[in-house]
């Protein structure tokens, strides 16, 4: 696992979203490694990690820890393994600090799928990219 850092991004113009930028760098060497026969589009947006989105909330969330960590460097790590699966690519991430975010607003920190490292808890993503047809 390899260490790395990122900022903290609250934003409501579009639902309640908590995103941390990471180094773009992080993402085209992931990008890099995907054989050229596959035809994959990057994101649409700079790197970065989404702890928080507005499908996360069934109900307005209550708000008083929102933009508690904004602008705050934060520490994860990450396994810089590309994953693929149904068209997406990406690399997993951990990160106490997202956890953290997500508890405070009374979000689950628990993986659906992923199995986290001793001392997590959630299984956070980066997306590298994803196929062409379905771009």
């Amino acid at each position: 696992m390899i260490t790395s850092t990122g900022i903290v991004h609250y934003d409501t113009a579009d639902g309640y979203w908590v995103t941390v930028s990471v180094d773009q760098q992080l993402l085209d060497y992931s990008y890099s490694l995907i054989p050229k026969y596959h035809r994959v589009v990057k994101p649409r947006w700079k790197a970065h990690v989404t702890v928080i989105r507005p499908e996360d909330f069934s109900e307005i969330p209550d708000l008083q820890h929102w933009s508690k960590h904004e602008g705050e460097t934060v520490s994860f790590v990450y396994d810089p393994t590309v994953m693929y699966e149904k068209g997406f690519w990406w690399f997993n991430l951990w990160c106490l600090t997202m956890e953290d975010i997500r508890r405070e607003l009374g979000l689950s920190t628990k993986s659906r799928i992923t199995i986290p490292p001793s001392g997590y808890n959630k299984a956070f993503h980066c997306t590298v990219g994803k196929d062409f047809m379905i771009a």
